[in-house]
């Protein structure tokens, strides 16, 4: 049959191959290639047409005066290009030296160059990208790659200063064909996720510039399923010369994996682009439950070209997608999710019909065909038209409607690869930053910030809002929550409106206003505090305060920063905002003391840290707004800042403190600030490893002793100072020193100095005389603390009678095999401490004279819970049972009768605490440890002073 009279083409080359039919199918395809490159022109500027009318000719030649030029040897030729006039005479503007000259021997090393994407199609504009792929020769050596990769950024540059936004991907068809060398995941490119599915895209939607057409478009739609054989075929038996065509392969089926793959992809470009990732989302769930039943997209596009159906319109690539979304969805019953399809067809084509124009494109007049057809109103059409009007109200109804869809999506995709127990095709790396930007903005959690506008409208700005304390309104079921109102025209008519939105954390309802683009400087603002302490004055310093310190718009997370788990940035805490009325009251009496202390402060020690408010940036760009009002908050903080120290190894976040105290603020920030890090600098040591160190707070009356164990960090409350001093003394397991935070009984000058002299296996006492008395400090191997005080007495005496009796317990224990586990021996260091001026002077003593005394020998015994000691001194016996509270009085009578000399003394040497090889004695189990023997000693020295004194008194 002749050609003329055969406008539908229908054949499988299985009687033979017509040289001349297989031209016919090239030309067909060419003419409609040139139509769409025509519209392509006509629907850019003439600047931008230009640009692309020369981007063959760049890439032809290395010419040191055109754009893009690297090197004379960088690769160049375009098969059988041969450039227009037009393409020369837009050259000549760059150089007027530039003389093209066609280089026959040389071999093209770029097979074909093409743009595809939106280019030419119902959605192209002036404003759309450019997507071009530069199809190499695959004798390319990687060097020569990497040169004209390089001058193909050069490229595009020039291309985006003159504003036509390229982007250039450099590709080798056979690679390309069998998955090798697909580019990683960015903004632009989808990684591993999409291959045929991008391929399938391409074969739609790209416009051959130059260079070797298609081998795709001559293999039969109906013999797409033995593409490769067909394609060999035709090669080898040399129907058409494989210098003609470029072959990235065929488009019968794609991989359910990848299929899960793209659709994970798209949920991720959801973020940016909603309306567009919907509709690609649906096509992945299309595909997945019709292919190969029915043909790909791209197939389809062919099949309508074989057909003679040369309609451009409805070759169109967007409106073949929407059609085929139209079709299933009438299929499978679900005329209930057309209404966003069409929505998201139409904003992507983006031609606000509700406008009146002077120039009728044929994009419009063909949505315009469409829109009728759907039965739209002027008033739909116009709602859509100002999206960019749209506030929070529409944005959060519309939010709803893409996340349900876009939530349906997810929940198909994960069933079918279960169903069909696959795994995507996306690599893991990429799997892995996929979920990570994913969970950073669908994940919903506690105070986290929710961001509401996902590329729905560029803006959300309010004129104006109202926020209401709860309790300023009757019949609240929360009244501590706040209530924020827009376009109120009186607080009273708040009654009768429904509150935009509703929390229990006034900073947490401000952060989600300020991290939305809700509130600007040009909000007019209004507050009713109700019970609150709130003012206006300190809503807008919240504000200020977040904007200050997380200009907008947030930076956007480098892709590095999902690499790995999120790692905080920056934390603001805000300290006594919307607290309750009285606290300030109470703060203001607190005035007149000479305790500035802001953690215990005044007469009352009271701590003025009420409420602390938490705002966390972190590296995935997730916002949190977290309130501690219950309980120790500053506590609470300062735990969560030590761990997150510890997870992130010392890694950079910043620290910011502000306070909303009508009182004191700057104080308060100061002080807060100050400890944090010094606890910081306290419990990690400069490797940003956890110390093991005891570090004792004085918050209001109480103490707090933060340690780190398991990974965590322990707080120990104690009530008083007392209480505080019995746990310091308790035996432990292994070496943990003190510190005491600088303001923590800061007058303890002596003991704060001792113990930053504190060494591991090493018993220190040191010792101040004072007026009646001599203060003690003494610290065990371990850095357990003792503090007490002797009796006033001559210092060699109290030296010699110390040393000795530290070093008889230790000479017990180390005959003890229950301590053959400790590898080295303390050994006992006494140290003089004099304070002069302010300063602390401290002196080792080296030389301890060991004088002669008469030895008491201490016997404990357990009545009970009661601790009992019998005594052998003078070669009697003095035990509690026979003498009871007499016992000293006894001991002290016997000493003065036997003293044999003037000056002679009697001092404790040596103490037995009964065995408790099952613990029962001592809870902890610990046994007794050095402090527990010479607590013994203190109180024997003290009672036995006071029974001399007594006798002294009565003689």
């Amino acid at each position: 049959m002749p050609l003329s009279l055969q406008r539908k083409i229908s054949v499988d080359y299985t009687d033979g191959v017509d040289r001349k039919l297989l031209r016919h199918i090239r030309d067909r395809f060419l003419g409609v290639n040139q139509q769409r490159l025509e519209r392509t022109y006509e629907g850019l500027g003439s600047r931008q047409a230009d640009l692309l009318r020369i981007l063959p000719l760049l890439y032809q030649v290395n010419h040191p005066l055109l754009p893009g030029y690297v090197s004379r040897d960088a690769p160049r030729g375009v098969s059988e290009f041969a450039p227009s006039k037009e393409a020369l005479s837009i050259a000549a503007g760059f150089s007027r030296t530039f003389r093209f000259k066609q280089d026959r021997r040389h071999k093209a090393q770029i097979h074909s160059l093409f743009i595809m994407g939106s280019t030419g199609t119902l959605a192209h504009s002036e404003a759309s990208d450019v997507d071009a792929w530069l199809c190499i020769d695959d004798q390319l050596t990687q060097q020569e790659q990497d040169v004209l990769s390089e001058k193909a950024k050069l490229i595009d540059k020039w291309a985006n200063d003159e504003g036509l936004e390229l982007h250039t991907f450099v590709m080798c068809a056979s690679r390309f064909k069998h998955g090798v060398s697909v580019p990683s995941m960015d903004k632009e490119s989808s990684g591993s996720a999409q291959h045929v599915l991008l391929l399938d895209e391409f074969y739609r939607t790209a416009i051959l510039l130059a260079g070797r057409y298609p081998l795709w478009w001559l293999v039969p739609p109906r013999m797409e399923q033995d593409y490769d054989q067909t394609a060999a075929m035709l090669l080898e038996k040399r129907f058409i010369k494989e210098t003609e065509t470029i072959d990235f392969g065929g488009l019968y089926d794609i991989p359910k994996s990848e299929l899960v793959g793209a659709g994970l992809w798209q949920l991720y470009k959801s973020l940016e682009s909603p309306y567009k990732s919907t509709l690609k989302l649906m096509l992945a769930e299309v595909y997945a439950r019709e292919l190969p039943d029915f043909p790909t997209l791209g197939v389809e596009f062919k099949q309508a070209i074989y057909d003679d159906e040369l309609d451009l319109a409805s070759l169109d690539p967007y409106y073949l997608l929407y059609r085929r979304l139209e079709n299933y969805l009438h299929r499978q019953k679900q005329e209930n999710r057309l209404d966003l399809i069409r929505k998201s067809f139409y904003l992507k084509v983006n031609k606000k019909l509700s406008r009146t124009v002077r120039k009728v494109s044929w994009q419009r007049q063909f949505l315009q065909e469409q829109v009728s057809a759907w039965g739209w109103t002027k008033n739909q059409l116009r709602h859509l038209d100002e999206r960019h009007t749209w506030r929070v109200n529409e944005v959060a109804t519309e939010r709803q409607s893409l996340l349900a869809e876009l939530t349906n999506a997810y929940r198909f995709l994960t069933n079918y690869a279960r169903a069909n127990a696959i795994s995507s095709s996306i690599t893991q790396t990429d799997m892995n930053l996929l979920g990570r930007k994913l969970y950073a903005v669908f994940q919903r959690k506690a105070g986290k910030i929710e961001a509401i506008n996902l590329g729905i409208s560029p803006s959300m700005w309010e004129e104006n809002l109202a926020l209401h304390h709860a309790s300023s309104q009757e019949f609240q079921t929360d009244p501590k929550a706040w209530l924020l109102y827009k376009e109120l025209a009186t607080p009273a008519d708040a009654a009768f409106a429904q509150p935009l939105k509703k929390n229990s954390s006034l900073v947490e309802l401000l952060a989600w206003l300020y991290f939305n683009g809700i509130v600007s400087r040009a909000t007019r603002l209004s507050l009713v505090p109700g019970e609150s302490a709130t003012s206006i004055r300190d809503v807008h310093s919240v504000l200020d305060c977040l904007e200050q310190e997380f200009p907008l718009p947030l930076p956007t997370p480098d892709q590095s920063c999902f690499e790995t788990a999120a790692r905080i940035r920056r934390i603001i805490l805000l300290i006594n905002i919307d607290g309750p009325a009285e606290d300030e009251q109470d703060q203001a009496g607190q005035r007149i003391s000479d305790r500035t202390d802001s953690l215990s402060y005044s007469s009352q020690q009271a701590n003025l840290v009420k409420t602390i408010d938490q705002v966390v940036l972190n590296s995935w760009g997730e916002v949190s707004a977290v309130r501690y009002e219950v309980g120790e908050t500053l506590l609470q903080n300062l735990q969560a800042y030590l761990l997150l120290c510890a997870e992130q190894a010392g890694g950079p976040f910043e620290l910011i403190v502000r306070c909303f105290s009508s009182f004191r603020a700057r104080a308060i920030e100061d002080r807060v600030k100050a400890l944090f890090y010094e606890a910081r600098s306290v419990l990690f040591g400069p490797d940003h490893q956890v110390r093991s160190v005891r570090y004792i707070i004085g918050l209001g009356k109480s103490f707090y002793l933060i340690h780190a164990a398991n990974k965590q960090f322990r707080f120990e409350l104690f009530e008083t100072q007392d209480v505080l001093f019995e746990r310091l003394r308790r035996v432990e397991g292994s070496y943990l020193p003190i510190r005491f935070d600088s303001y923590a009984l800061e007058h303890e000058t002596v003991l704060k100095t001792a113990l930053a002299m504190n060494e591991p296996d090493l018993i220190q006492v040191f010792y101040v005389y004072q007026e009646n008395e001599i203060d003690l400090y003494v610290l065990d191997e371990f850095g357990g603390l003792l503090k007490g005080s002797l009796p006033r007495q001559d210092e060699s005496i109290m030296q010699s009678a110390v040393f000795s009796f530290l070093s008889t317990v230790l000479d017990r224990r180390q005959l003890s095999m229950a301590h053959h586990h400790h590898g080295v021996m303390p050994t006992v260091a006494l140290y003089a401490v004099s304070e002069s001026q302010g300063d602390i002077h401290t002196r080792r003593i080296k030389r301890i004279d060991l004088l002669e005394a008469e030895p008491v020998h201490a016997f404990a015994n357990y009545a009970g819970d009661t601790l009992h000691y019998d005594f052998h001194a003078l070669g009697k016996d003095f035990s509690y049972t026979e003498y009871g509270d007499q016992q000293f009085a006894a001991l002290t009578h016997s000493f003065e009768h036997s003293r044999t000399r003037a000056g002679a003394y009697l001092k404790l040497t040596d103490l037995s605490f009964p065995a408790d090889p099952l613990g029962v004695l001592r809870s902890d189990g610990q046994g007794f440890g050095v402090l527990d023997y010479f607590k013994v000693f203190i109180e024997f020295e003290t009672a036995f002073a006071k029974a001399v004194n007594s006798q002294q008194r009565t003689s």
